[in-house]
């Protein structure tokens, strides 16, 4: 069964008496500035296929392949992706885990070094995308991976250190949706200190990704929902202020949340390319948001925290994704910050499905709470913390890598927030959603 067309699913929003939110009419921002990137998108049943022609195109001559063990162990597609390549493939580096860990970052390094490679092809999903980032990073910068990560000092605003060198090009061949497809930051995680440092460099951005509808089949059904998961949380999360932002920024966001809220359930199987495509799509709209001067971060508290406090939790748990971890203290994000940005909050339940918009107007934190949990937990997933295995000693160890995210807090705002930070947490954990 294929995912309804964007028109498709307007119509039958309409026929079933869902409402269809128009807010090209409020007062949206038309003060702004857009970036637009050079970037190159292959979708389709054949979309690897341009790879040899996009290499030809930028005269590269020494291709490194990057992935994890799975999808070159498991799966036929670095092989399929090296005969592409011909003379031009350099070698593979398989290696790539969870997290980037500093070990695995540094024998990539070495073997890019002594390849003298002069372009990357990532293949796989977020990980794979922002390994990529970080090796072109450090082979052209030559210097360690904590020096050019962000600064952090006690009592100052985190630094980011500006790099200047050019950058090879880089291809990501996706296998599930991820806005780290064309993004420009990356974190790594150090081993055994667990420390995660993060780095940015737009001349990083990939130069063309692909959304082959083989490799997207080569993901498992939970690997695909897990990312799809996490690619709908933040096309709901986003559409809390849509009203409220410039009128390329609202296109983006609306396009994303249709598209995501449409292809989530069918990204089981038997594998539906259309779904699997739709969300890629999906994700990169998350990107082109901020692109086009979008400020996710400064939408809510909520979206903030629970990125933050997320990032602490996949840093502890490996088996803990993207969206599980925003997910499992959402609810709880909402109860403790709600009211700061309720207005926003409430908006962005005006567009989760069988809402009574008439009734929004008397909402508070609690019904908005307990309706992205109802809407969650209709496509199979739970809001806290427990279902996902955490301990209770392991929380003040996620509120501290909380506080040193440069993307959720940019101007070290959360220093002051440490008691309701940890407030989050408690009450998710507490929280045993059936």
């Amino acid at each position: 069964m294929g995912v309804c067309s964007l028109d498709a699913f307007t119509q039958r929003s309409l026929l079933n008496g869902d409402p269809i939110q128009d807010t090209t009419h409020d007062m949206n921002d038309t003060k702004f500035k857009a970036q637009i990137y050079p970037l190159r998108v292959f979708s389709g049943p054949s979309g690897l296929s341009n790879l040899p022609k996009e290499v030809t195109r930028l005269g590269v001559g020494r291709v490194l392949v990057i992935s994890g063990r799975t999808v070159s162990r498991a799966t036929a597609l670095v092989n399929d992706i090296e005969s592409l390549l011909g003379e031009r493939f350099a070698a593979r580096f398989d290696e790539v885990d969870r997290h980037c860990l500093e070990p695995c970052m540094t024998r990539a390094l070495e073997m890019a070094q002594a390849l003298q490679v002069d372009a990357i092809v990532s293949v796989g999903a977020g990980t794979a995308c922002m390994a990529a980032r970080i090796l072109a990073i450090a082979l052209a910068e030559e210097a360690p991976f904590e020096r050019l990560s962000t600064h952090y000092q006690p009592g100052k605003v985190p630094v980011s250190p500006r790099l200047y060198k050019p950058k090879v090009p880089i291809w990501n061949v996706l296998t599930t949706a991820t806005s780290a497809q064309n993004g420009a930051g990356a974190t790594m995680k150090t081993y055994p200190q667990a420390e995660r440092w993060e780095f940015f460099d737009p001349k990083t951005r990939a130069v063309g990704v692909f959304w082959d509808e083989n490799a997207l089949a080569s993901a498992s059904e939970s690997v695909s929902r897990a990312a799809g998961l996490s690619t709908l949380w933040f096309s709901l999360m986003r559409m809390g202020g849509v009203g409220h932002a410039n009128p390329l920024v609202q296109g983006d966001r609306h396009q994303a949340w249709r598209l995501a809220l449409a292809s989530m359930d069918h990204l089981g199987l038997p594998v539906d390319a259309n779904a699997r495509i739709n969300m890629c799509a999906a994700s990169f709209l998350h990107n082109r948001d901020v692109d086009h001067g979008g400020r996710p971060f400064e939408l809510h508290w909520v979206v903030r925290v629970c990125y933050a406090l997320g990032a602490g939790l996949m840093s502890i748990n490996d088996e803990i994704g993207p969206g599980q971890a925003y997910l499992s203290l959402t609810c709880a994000a909402i109860r403790v910050f709600g009211e700061r940005d309720l207005s926003a909050l409430k908006e962005m339940c005006s567009f989760l499905p069988k809402v009574q918009h008439h009734s929004l107007k008397d909402w508070g934190v609690e019904e908005v709470a307990n309706t992205v949990e109802g809407f969650f937990a209709s496509k199979g997933f739970r809001c806290d913390l427990k279902s996902l295995g955490i301990k209770a000693d392991q929380l003040t160890r996620v509120r501290e890598m909380a506080l040193r995210n440069f993307n959720a807090d940019p101007k070290g705002e959360f220093i002051k927030e440490v008691e309701l930070l940890d407030n989050v947490l408690s009450l998710s954990f507490e929280t045993n959603t059936a």
